[in-house]
């Protein structure tokens, strides 16, 4: 997340906020904690977000909470088919329903994770490689000759591929691009 700057003359006032492109505010959503991760789910209907300290918060749109989670993660993605999403942090990898309930636990640090494109696929950065699970979090393959750094993992499209941290996809989801 990024640095909010001190206020010495009152405590910080830290939201979640969703507003149009134009800058109107639609919504805020009050935290506890600075934020390391936010994601919005495709069909637009909820936001979850990652508290610092690994907690982990879903709200509709609407502003009404539906869970909240004890967790060690600092980066959340949600699936292109708005039926889950996955954490992740230090400890693991969590897969999760779209109203929290958690279905796959994946141990060992890694330090970002996110979708293809078609859902398929989940990607995660490790610190000395990437592993590319199914969308169940069964492993089909480790990349250990990466060198995946601590960057962020989304997903942009350009020249036919879509960007996510240092790995490139296909539009298809089929090929990735790694830089050795």
């Amino acid at each position: 997340g990024q640095e909010c700057p001190e206020n010495t003359m009152s405590p910080k006032k830290i939201e979640v906020i969703l507003m149009t492109i134009e800058g109107e505010i639609l919504k805020k959503f009050p935290v506890e904690k600075e934020i390391n991760s936010v994601a919005y789910s495709k069909d637009g209907k909820r936001i979850i977000a990652v508290h610092d300290d690994g907690k982990v918060f879903i709200w509709r749109t609407s502003g009404e909470l539906i869970t909240s989670l004890s967790s060690y993660s600092t980066e959340v993605s949600c699936s292109p088919d708005n039926n889950h999403f996955i954490i992740c942090g230090y400890r693991g990898m969590e897969i999760y329903d779209s109203t929290g309930i958690k279905i796959r636990a994946i141990s060992g640090e890694i330090m970002c994770c996110t979708y293809s494109p078609d859902g398929k696929y989940i990607i995660a950065g490790r610190s000395n490689d990437v592993e590319i699970f199914d969308s169940n979090g069964n492993s089909i393959n480790t990349i250990s000759e990466s060198k995946f750094d601590d960057s962020k993992a989304a997903f942009l499209k350009q020249d036919g591929f879509f960007y996510s941290g240092e790995v490139l996809w296909s539009l298809e989801g089929k090929r990735v691009v790694i830089p050795g």
